[in-house]
């Protein structure tokens, strides 16, 4: 059985695409406030840790309950804000506590296939 690592990262780049007038109607869409670089660095941080206590169990109970098999050896996740969490390319606002937030990951990578090879699904016996 191969799982994957989980890099949760930021990027300069993917931050500084996101125009200023797609940032103030994120912004006032959803009340929430303009974030800087290092606000998304220290989230990412966070939730890099937040993964890392469970992520290796979540992995190998998803392998499990679901028969997945992984066909990437690493799956990068970015983080950025103003825009909606979306599995391809894997990319998580910072809008929700990092301990929650690892539900998105788990999310975003069951229904992404270039992640994962689904010959092999099986209902989950409770």
């Amino acid at each position: 059985m191969m799982i994957p690592e989980i890099r949760i990262q930021s990027s300069m780049l993917l931050f500084n695409s996101i125009s200023e007038n797609e940032k103030k109607a994120w912004t006032s869409d959803i009340s929430q406030e303009v974030i800087t670089f290092p606000e998304i660095e220290a989230y990412t941080i966070e939730l890099q840790e937040a993964w890392e206590k469970h992520g290796r169990e979540i992995l190998e109970a998803m392998v499990n309950l679901y028969g997945v098999e992984f066909r990437k050896n690493i799956i990068d996740v970015y983080v950025a804000p103003w825009n909606k969490s979306i599995s391809n390319p894997l990319i998580l606002n910072p809008s929700r506590l990092p301990e929650i937030h690892i539900e998105t990951v788990i999310h975003e990578l069951l229904h992404v296939r270039p992640f994962l090879c689904m010959t092999k699904i099986k209902k989950p016996s409770l």
